[in-house]
């Protein structure tokens, strides 16, 4: 079994060891007291994908779903620690909730890495398609309202070169998606639905991890 499944209490241990900057730390702290705090990325999952950004070298980043801007710190931290000449393009439809990231993203001296959208995240990648950008990403970060996920991930494979990365968050959703079927809504079944297209997807290479809330790992082909 799944040793933090069986431990829950271990979790704090593993947040000792993930190597949080203190802008970071100080950004969740704040964050975490704020509305809708639930909300926030999971700091593991955010130095997980910290790590795959310096680790792969990866230099374009997309992050659908920026709300307090805890990935996306982390994220332009990566790309800060490579010399990289790339940048997030982070989308979403609220600038009031990322205020407080913005303001920690200077004092990272990550905010000329961040070009932040606001607006709905189906506009801005599909403006990005019309630009011309297909096949020129090689991160996408999928983290907004549910029930567009299947719509996030079509374009954001459109955007990714081969061998690019999508990382679709909250594949587990609370345990929710084992519950009797009658009893999901919205949101409940689009997670589930995007989960069974990326299981069944042939243009990609894919596996669920158990990070945080779940996250469904997916290399374009």
């Amino acid at each position: 079994a799944p040793t933090l499944g069986s431990h829950p209490a271990l979790y704090p241990y593993v947040l000792k060891h993930i190597n949080e900057q203190p802008i970071q730390a100080e950004l969740r702290e704040t964050a975490s007291k704020m509305e809708w705090a639930q909300m926030m990325g999971a700091p593991d999952e955010a130095q997980f994908l910290g790590w795959l950004v310096r680790t792969m070298r990866l230099d374009n980043i997309l992050e659908v779903g920026v709300f307090r801007g805890t990935t996306a710190l982390a994220l332009g931290l990566a790309l800060k620690d490579n010399g990289s000449t790339g940048k997030l393009i982070g989308f979403d439809v609220s600038e009031d909730y990322a205020k407080v990231g913005m303001d920690a993203w200077k004092a990272a001296g990550v905010d000329g890495l961040i070009d932040f959208r606001v607006g709905p995240g189906l506009d801005g990648l599909d403006a990005l398609i019309a630009d011309g950008k297909e096949g020129k990403f090689d991160l996408a970060f999928i983290d907004a309202d549910k029930v567009n996920y299947v719509g996030y991930y079509e374009r954001c494979l459109k955007l990714l070169r081969p061998g690019g990365i999508i990382a679709v968050d909250n594949v587990l959703w609370d345990g929710t998606v084992i519950n009797d079927p009658s009893t999901h809504d919205d949101s409940t079944k689009a997670i589930v639905a995007i989960s069974e297209l990326i299981r069944n997807d042939k243009r990609v290479t894919a596996t669920m991890v158990p990070i945080a809330d779940g996250v469904y790992l997916c290399t374009k082909l």
